[in-house]
């Protein structure tokens, strides 16, 4: 049924509100004027419907529907540097974005939400036919519009086999990074210092929102970012190590052993201390199983002559011989 003139006024008045109220900054004399605007019950059910079609989208930056209304609208934050200017241009163009979905109903779905466990290894085959490897501890959100199919990873690792539509862009975003698929295989981890993409095949572009750089890696290239560290640049890797966790194993080349045992403790539900810091730096080589830590413990003490005890926390500890 469409809304009469009253109702468009106050869905209008909502989405206008809701944006201005979600700014950083707001004069208290707006926050005056919004009370008294609400205290009207017609307009608290319009400002609680915006709120709802907020609510029912996790991760809405990321829907692909809505980003490419927001990519229509011209930023006119570029023709002003002043702050106060920028903010009510986002505003404006969040207020655009929340009415549109109200007055033509669309329904802005929540993401399909994948997520493993320490020491899960997880496959998922998406609605498109791409399918992505999940590594342990890690999550993903999957949105697959009209015009996109956008995937956030937020935290751990996961392989991506891209099925090829070149109608809508296969986009992973993990921490600043954006990681366009261009039909390909490639690997993302992500934690809370930065984001590290390897290509295993095909071709992949890699664009960063914070430096507005952007990368194109070949086979066997990977782009390691951490925040704070200067700027990156891709560098060849070996992708037998690099992917072998899709199999169960972790393979370590000269790896420090503090290294070694930080990756095998991403598995482990019994953690692993190294408390004999002289063999922090030891090098490590080898094929392990991801799914047994305690045989790794195991194998280093021997390797190294350590004395491997059970703590009272039940952690692993590996101390001097």
């Amino acid at each position: 049924m469409a809304s009469t003139p009253d109702q468009a006024r106050r869905e209008k008045e909502a989405a206008d509100w809701f944006a201005r109220l979600n700014t950083q900054t707001i004069p208290l004399s707006d926050l005056d004027r919004f009370k008294a605007w609400r205290a009207d019950p017609d307009c608290k059910a319009a400002y609680e419907a915006v709120e709802s079609v907020w609510r029912k989208t996790a991760t809405l930056q990321w829907d692909p529907d809505v980003r490419a209304q927001l990519a229509e609208i011209p930023d006119r934050s570029k023709k002003s540097p002043r702050p106060a200017a920028v903010a009510r241009w986002a505003a404006g163009a969040t207020a655009l974005v929340l009415l549109g979905a109200i007055a033509t109903g669309v329904v802005l779905t929540r993401p399909d939400i994948y997520a493993t466990g320490v020491g899960e290894n997880r496959l998922v085959r998406l609605a498109d036919g791409s399918t992505v490897r999940l590594d342990t501890d890690s999550r993903l959100e999957v949105r697959m519009g009209r015009a996109r199919r956008d995937l956030v990873l937020s935290g751990g690792q996961a392989e991506f086999a891209v099925a090829h539509d070149v109608s809508r862009p296969f986009v992973v975003h993990a921490g600043t990074q954006s990681v366009t698929a261009l039909g390909t295989r490639f690997v993302v981890r992500t934690d809370g210092e930065g984001s590290v993409v390897t290509l295993v095949e095909g071709r992949v572009r890699v664009d960063d929102d914070e430096t507005d750089r952007s990368w194109r890696l070949s086979p066997g290239e990977q782009l390691a970012e951490r925040r704070g560290s200067r700027a990156a640049e891709p560098a060849v890797v070996d992708l037998q190590a690099e992917t072998s966790w899709t199999n169960g194993r972790l393979l370590f080349e000269a790896t420090p052993l503090a290294e070694a045992i930080a990756e095998i403790n991403r598995y482990a539900v019994q953690p692993i201390v190294l408390e004999a810091d002289a063999y922090r730096g030891r090098p490590l080589s080898g094929a392990f199983e991801t799914g047994d830590p305690a045989a790794f413990a195991e194998a280093v003490a021997r390797i190294y002559g350590l004395r491997l005890v059970e703590r009272d926390d039940k952690a692993l500890a590996l101390r001097s011989p």
